[in-house]
């Protein structure tokens, strides 16, 4: 069950409606986000798509190859007693670590909201269904625009930490431009 009866009460109350009312109606509407999720939010899975893509990622800032930006958002939450501890998040608040991923029109293509505040964004990313799909080669020679955060891997394009070459400061300004759009996103929500 999503939600307990004291939440429900409180939504119910909000909404002017009775908790045996909204209890009854939580599952519908349940049913219909995840139905428009299913239909809405879809990480380029054929040629076309990915190609679409890829080409939309290289007329912003010439960047060959992306088929997204990925990242991570902290949602602040009051947290479950009995595990207050693993939502805490290295700004000392409560919060779920929430990742997505977008497309070169801000649009959210993949998203995980289950881990704690205190998860780091690449083990995120490693446990996710994207990443095995990479790893398996469903996306060919696919990119994602990453911060440092996650890490080095064959489909993930970070900055130079310290770029030292007129090449590597201009490949750190075209990452920072690309990439901004996930934050774009994120500031959108």
């Amino acid at each position: 069950m999503l939600a307990s009866g004291s939440f429900q009460t409180t939504c119910a109350l909000v909404s002017g409606i009775s908790q045996p009312s909204f209890s009854a109606f939580l599952p519908k509407v349940l049913d219909a986000i995840i139905s428009l999720t299913l239909r809405h939010i879809c990480f380029p899975n054929t040629q076309q798509k990915q190609q679409e893509t890829k080409q939309g990622f290289y007329q912003i800032h010439g960047f060959p190859h992306v088929l997204g930006a990925i990242d991570c958002t902290h949602v602040r939450i009051v947290p479950p007693a009995a595990t207050k501890h693993l939502y805490r998040n290295r700004k000392h608040t409560h919060s779920i670590n929430v990742q997505a991923i977008v497309d070169h029109r801000g649009f959210i293509t993949n998203i995980m909201a289950k881990y704690p505040g205190s998860v780091h964004d690449s083990f995120i990313f490693r446990h996710c269904t994207i990443n095995q799909h990479f790893q398996d080669g469903r996306y060919g020679n696919g990119l994602l625009v990453a911060d440092q955060g996650y890490g080095i891997q064959p489909w993930i394009m970070t900055p130079f930490a310290n770029p030292s070459t007129a090449s590597e400061r201009a490949y750190n300004e075209a990452h920072r431009r690309t990439g901004t759009i996930v934050e774009r996103t994120f500031g959108i929500l």
